[in-house]
């Protein structure tokens, strides 16, 4: 009985451990309030204009990759109005 103490103390414990890293070190930990007193804007006409390209994967359910791809864009903008073309391939 005492082995089985220790298995489930310590599957108990591996848990903690993953939770308080997703709540203090993960994606999750970040807050809004982290990024209040920036002073950078993200302008799209600036950031996504001209020829822009990106690759990409595909995961299955297990959570393997199953594709991959490449994104081929071109963004152009009148005023506040933007057109992408894009292109992928597989």
């Amino acid at each position: 009985m005492e082995a089985l103490g220790y298995i489930v103390f310590g599957a108990l414990f591996m848990l903690a451990l993953a939770l308080l890293r997703e709540r203090f070190a993960g994606f999750g930990a970040q807050r809004p309030q982290d990024y209040a007193g920036g002073t950078d804007r993200i302008d799209l006409r600036k950031h996504l204009s001209g020829a822009i390209k990106c690759d990409g994967v595909i995961y299955g359910p297990t959570g393997r990759v199953v594709s991959r791809f490449t994104g081929d864009f071109m963004a152009k903008w009148q005023g506040n109005r933007g057109v992408m073309q894009e292109h992928f391939t597989y």
